[in-house]
């Protein structure tokens, strides 16, 4: 009897930890893997249709977007997002997309004409919405082949008015999307000359 008592805690461990992992998987989304950018691909009516029932966003309603596991740049000033295709990878044109709402339930909406080479090449950007029950943002990515340099100052942007070093004032960002990159981020301290109109 003692024996069965031990088989039957044994058991029970396995069935908790497997109840574990099962809930941490769902948690996490493992079992549900992001969908692609084209599960949310809408018509020009349907765009209009969810438009036409909401009134536009006072704020933001998307918090962060992300392609291929990628956190996109935003503009601060535009509101616009910046994609670079990774180089060779399948998925380029048609990345799995996740969000963060800054608030509440938001659901996203992307116009039919998704990413093409020929987008691209004309410089379209691609247009989504992001929606709740009563209000929408529309936002612009712009999507290109190349990588990605991000300039970002610690304090603010440098005066213009007259000539100054102004140290290492500010961070430089590379997104290396070719196929050979062993990292993709790479992040350094920048140094800021000014100089009349030119920034060295």
């Amino acid at each position: 009897m003692r024996g069965w008592g031990n088989m039957d805690r044994i058991k029970g461990g396995w069935l908790l930890l497997g109840a574990s992992v099962l809930g941490l998987l769902l948690l996490t989304g493992a079992l549900y893997p992001p969908k692609s950018i084209s599960a949310y691909s809408v018509d020009a009516k349907t765009w209009d249709d969810l438009r036409a029932v909401r009134t536009a966003a006072d704020e933001p309603l998307l918090a962060e977007l992300t392609f291929n596991d990628y956190a996109l740049w935003q503009d601060a000033a535009t509101g616009r997002y910046y994609y670079s295709l990774i180089e060779n990878d399948p998925n380029a044109y048609d990345p799995p997309v996740t969000w963060r709402g800054s608030g509440g339930e938001v659901r996203l909406a992307v116009q039919e004409t998704g990413i093409t080479p020929e987008g691209i090449a004309a410089g379209q950007p691609l247009h989504m919405m992001a929606y709740n029950d009563t209000s929408y943002s529309v936002y612009e990515v712009a999507c290109t082949t190349l990588p990605l340099m991000d300039i970002r100052y610690r304090k603010s942007d440098p005066p213009v008015d007259a000539e100054k070093w102004l140290g290492d004032d500010s961070y430089i960002f590379l997104f290396d999307n070719r196929a050979q990159a062993t990292k993709r981020m790479l992040r350094s301290i920048g140094v800021t000359h000014m100089r009349g109109a030119t920034t060295l």
